[in-house]
């Protein structure tokens, strides 16, 4: 997230955290413009994200104001109690197009009660 959070700085946007109520991590705003980003990280390299129904339905219903941030090849040390991440390198998609060909459905909910 602060990775994100200072690419998008840097591109002269406003960062607000809204990861704790929203679908989306962070949002992005330039005076009149707004992007809802989604941030994913991880200690491997690009391959695939895991992504909830609200985020799938959130970022087709927002593009082009959106955007997909991955932080990839992060180092994690496990020798504390909390694990510390450091370096990674970040890939963005501003104007994060959700291609339907590449979406995997991975779980269903079954209703055992009407």
């Amino acid at each position: 997230m602060e990775q994100a959070t200072t690419y998008l700085s840097s591109l002269g946007y406003v960062v607000s955290d809204m990861s704790a109520k929203e679908s989306y991590d962070l949002l992005a705003q330039k005076g009149a413009d707004s992007l809802h980003i989604e941030v994913k990280g991880t200690t491997g390299t690009l391959g695939s994200i895991l992504l909830t129904a609200n985020e799938v339905e959130l970022h087709k219903r927002c593009h082009p104001n959106n955007g997909l941030i991955v932080v990839h090849s992060i180092a994690l040390d496990r020798t504390e109690e909390n694990p510390i991440a450091t370096g990674g390198k970040l890939e963005a998609w501003i104007g994060w197009h959700l291609e339907s060909e590449r979406l995997r459905p991975l779980t269903y909910s079954y209703a055992l009660a009407d």
